[in-house]
């Protein structure tokens, strides 16, 4: 179906159907991504000749740029990444089949200028082609009335294309060798024989090769810059500067007459633009703080040269056009760093740049300065762009920095390929839902990454996973309020959703940001409200509910006057409950009130006092070993304190007299004595006997008796 659209790829008797230059431009770039990183053979040589070929007939001569470039990148696309002879990935044989096609001496070349031996031949055949009886009719329709090129390459129409192929091409390779082949002229001799723009998209394209070495840093911009040129500019800035100065003196020395003043505004220019581009594309949707510095004093720079009035600003300003359009370069540079974060700051630097609306502003410059708050808020903050071969190469071909005059403009870009930065979008939104309402929640969490030198990466869901250099590991949520929660992330690919389970004694940060109102700060009393009302706004656990309502409210309803004793129903189960919460520990309320019923039956005098009492000495002999053995910090299931606390009632209970009751005197001492054996650790045969006399005594005397609670 693309073939169709391609005129040099239909057979030759279709040859005459005319298909519009954009459609074209279209239908190859579609070729190259539908291709992309096969370097099939018949792919690479046929686009290698498009981009060199001369215009046929007067049909589609007005958007032959655009064509061409299209050409270029789909030849990048076809061959992506695979200039070295090996995969991305370190396997295979990449285009070293296609070496005899001499791929980079031909884009050398399209580059450069010269003669292409290959459109030569062509031509030579296209001729004798046309010299056959059969095809001597339509002569005059396969000729270009219009257009005279001589053999020469017309290097205004391949260099671009040419250009950032060979960067895709070798994207990622270091290879020194083909990037000194595009390296800038380093004289102003030189530099005359290469236009401005051409300078930016090799700045670019060397970043592409050189993707290490590319530095978000001013000196690295500083760097790019021909040593020629960049003296040449900061001395136009010098003299500007001293003649702003009172009682300076305005003479020059006479060496800037050695230097075009208008060719080094154009130079320093674009050549700034074309290195913040390439910032751009080496941090994209990573956020990085300095390379987004870098790029926005660049443009507080280039804006000053647009609105500035004072002398400097009117010695080094390039054309208008020109400006607006290195101008929205460097805007679109600085959202694709920050693409998805929504930076307040840059949306305010964005909406001062498109507020000017004069005869010198385009429909390009609204179209890059929007694109450039699009990308800011990508996805509504929740995706950012990828950082990937195939990403990278989208978003050249999206915001290829050459804009519009209009809207129906497709004589140096097809406009239709700017939506092919849909292709880089990722969706790294990362948030946190809570179980048990099923809301989206705020929790702390840490990202580690598989480089441990790394310091982990600290942030609240919900929040954007930029892109690093070291590939995450694992993500693990680190909070109090909520139970820690390991995720591991296998080929940068995790979960956007982490669920979550909240903590008992804490509120979400919500509706308690400063743990303010968190249980493990409303200690004491219940300062006039009852248990049910303080814990229902912690826990919906219907079981924790219900034994507030029984067994803390009850009795302290009934205690309402005065505070309820510490040993009462209320009292201690108010405070056990409260423990129970604040370390989530739900399961010990049935051990805390066992010991209670234990201190409660030995006070009282029931039977099994022995057994009570050697539930206690093992409970003792447990915390005193763990006091010395186990860090304090470390979790326990039991307070030491309420332990503690019980322990002591027990041993008062035991080493007091028991009733004075006549009836059931002698059994109470049987029952004290074994038990306080068993406690102590001092057993006796006649205190156990007694004790079982005394149990059976007590079961035919007092066969109703009921254990206290």
């Amino acid at each position: 179906m693309l073939c169709l659209h391609i005129p040099s790829l239909i057979p030759q008797h279709f040859s005459a159907i005319d298909v519009a230059s954009p459609v074209q431009a279209a239908a190859v770039a579609g070729a190259g991504l539908l291709y992309q990183g096969s370097s099939h053979r018949m792919m690479t040589e046929f686009l290698l000749n498009e981009i060199g070929k001369r215009p046929a007939n007067d049909l589609n001569i007005v958007d032959r740029e655009a064509y061409t470039l299209s050409c270029g990148f789909a030849l990048g696309m076809v061959n992506l990444r695979q200039g070295d002879g090996v995969k991305g990935d370190g396997s295979g044989t990449g285009n070293a089949g296609l070496s005899d096609l001499r791929i980079e001496d031909r884009l050398y070349r399209y580059i450069n200028g010269g003669l292409d031996d290959a459109e030569l031949r062509r031509q030579r055949d296209e001729s004798d082609r046309l010299s056959l009886p059969s095809t001597s009719s339509a002569n005059a329709n396969e000729k270009c009335s219009c257009i005279f090129e001589g053999d020469s390459i017309n290097t205004d129409v391949t260099a671009p294309g040419a250009t950032l192929a060979l960067g895709m091409i070798y994207m990622m390779s270091g290879n020194r060798t083909i990037a000194s082949a595009i390296a800038l002229p380093d004289t102003h001799f030189l530099l005359e024989y290469v236009r401005p723009d051409f300078l930016m998209l090799r700045v670019i394209a060397r970043g592409l090769i050189l993707w290490d070495d590319v530095q978000p840093t001013k000196a690295w911009i500083d760097s790019q810059l021909p040593k020629a040129a960049a003296d040449a500019y900061w001395k136009m800035r010098q003299m500007a500067e001293n003649i702003s100065r009172p009682n300076s003196s305005s003479s020059s020395n006479g060496d800037d007459k050695h230097f075009d003043r208008q060719a080094v505004r154009l130079i320093y220019t674009h050549v700034v633009s074309g290195a913040c581009f390439a910032i751009g594309l080496r941090f994209a949707g990573t956020g990085n703080k300095e390379a987004a510095a870098a790029i926005f004093d660049r443009v507080m720079e280039l804006r000053e040269l647009r609105d500035g009035n004072d002398p400097v600003a009117c010695a080094l300003r390039p054309p208008a056009p020109v400006l607006e359009m290195c101008l929205g370069c460097a805007a679109i540079s600085l959202a694709m760093v920050l693409a998805g974060s929504g930076d307040l700051e840059v949306l305010r630097l964005l909406k001062v740049l498109r507020w000017r609306h004069d005869d010198e502003i385009r429909y390009g410059s609204h179209l890059a300065y929007g694109t450039a708050i699009g990308l800011l808020f990508l996805g509504g903050g929740t995706c950012t762009l990828g950082r990937e071969p195939e990403d990278i190469a989208a978003l050249v071909m999206a915001f290829y920095p050459r804009f519009p005059s209009e809207t129906s403009d497709n004589q140096y870009h097809l406009q239709a390929l700017r939506n092919l930065y849909a292709v880089a979008v990722k969706d790294r939104a990362v948030c946190a839902v809570d179980t048990d309402t099923g809301e989206k929640v705020f929790v702390p969490i840490q990202v580690h990454f598989e480089d441990s030198h790394i310091e982990p990466l600290k942030k609240t869901a919900p929040f954007l996973m930029f892109n690093t250099d070291s590939k995450p590991r694992e993500m693990r949520v680190v909070s109090e309020r909520y139970y820690p929660v390991t995720l591991n992330i296998i080929n940068d690919n995790f979960t956007r959703t982490i669920f979550v389970k909240r903590r008992s004694a804490h509120l979400s940060y919500l509706q308690d940001p400063n743990s303010q109102r968190s249980l493990l700060v409303q200690t004491g009393s219940f300062q006039g409200q009852t248990s049910l009302g303080l814990i229902a706004s912690f826990t919906d656990d219907p079981e924790v509910l219900a034994f507030a309502r029984h067994f803390c409210d009850v009795g302290h309803l009934q205690a309402r006057s005065g505070s309820p004793s510490p040993f009462s129903v209320a009292g201690f189960c108010s405070r056990v409950l409260h423990e129970c919460l604040l370390l989530d520990s739900q399961e010990a309320l049935p051990l805390y009130l066992a010991l209670r019923s234990a201190v409660s039956s030995l006070q009282a005098g029931v039977r099994s006092g022995v057994v009570k009492a050697w539930d206690f000495r093992i409970i003792r002999s447990y915390y005193e070993q763990r006091r010395r053995l186990v860090p304090d910090k470390s979790p326990r299931l039991l307070n030491s304190e309420i332990v503690a606390y019980l322990v002591e009632l027990l041993e008062n209970a035991l080493v007091a007299s028991p009733g004075k009751s006549a009836a059931c005197n002698v059994d109470a001492q049987g029952l004290n004595a074994g038990s306080v054996s068993v406690y102590f650790d001092a057993p006796n045969s006649s205190n156990v006997d007694l004790e079982l006399e005394a149990c059976q005594s007590m079961d035919q005397k007092a066969p109703d008796r009921v254990q206290h609670f």
